[in-house]
């Protein structure tokens, strides 16, 4: 969370002597703040921990049935990876930013997650079909995966992310923010799906996609004798 601005402190001063100037001359320690602003703080807190327990239920939703889909447990399971990519690195810039966290920049997560799922399925897909090509080796489904759905992610994104760029125009900082980091995210997710994700099966998870050479037959080996 970002640091509190320094002219809110002779205020929050001034607020915690009364309370305590009320303490001393009721002889009371129950004290409850009231008002507006407590109501709206209240109701900010409240929605940002039922947005975090939603993300946390959909990730955990949606992450069985993209195994389903797949039919492949270990597809499944690296999908995850460029799924929480974008958000892990936009909230991750964000906590050493000044920029204050509003339930605005909340949504941004369970947005970028959603999309992120949608372009992870239509790559795997198309490099699952390709793996049933017994001629295909792993580096050449991963380029006809990218050839065949890449020109459609970059596509997707970018009208996603043009469109939620008009917000731009609007008079409500909250809507401004949200268009902005927004269209950040979507970015962050297509450089997680069509880079990170390629990385991750042709490199340190390789030897999980890549099919064993067949056996030679046994009447081959014996006839060589």
């Amino acid at each position: 969370a970002a640091e509190s601005d320094p002219a809110d402190s002779p205020v929050k001063a001034a607020i915690l002597a009364a309370i305590d100037r009320a303490e001393a001359e009721s002889g009371s320690g129950e004290w409850a703040l009231t008002g507006t602003h407590q109501l709206f703080a209240n109701a900010q807190e409240l929605l940002m921990s039922e947005l975090f327990r939603s993300f946390f239920l959909a990730f955990a939703l949606i992450s069985p049935l993209v195994v389903l889909f797949l039919r492949d447990l270990r597809l499944g399971l690296v999908a995850t990876v460029p799924n929480i990519f974008p958000i892990a690195v936009f909230f991750g810039l964000l906590g050493h930013s000044p920029v204050r966290i509003d339930i605005a920049t909340m949504i941004v997560a369970s947005i970028a997650f959603g999309i992120a799922v949608d372009n992870t399925i239509h790559f795997l897909t198309a490099f699952s079909r390709c793996r049933r090509d017994r001629s295909a080796d792993l580096a050449e489904c991963l380029a006809r995966a990218c050839a065949k759905s890449g020109a459609a992610m970059v596509k997707t994104t970018l009208i996603l992310a043009m469109g939620m760029l008009a917000f731009l125009l609007s008079d409500f900082g909250p809507s401004r923010r949200f268009a902005a980091f927004t269209s950040v995210v979507l970015v962050l997710a297509l450089v997680g799906d069509l880079v990170l994700l390629p990385a991750l099966i042709s490199g340190p998870l390789a030897r999980f996609f890549r099919r064993k050479a067949p056996e030679a037959p046994r009447d081959a080996l014996t006839s060589g004798r």
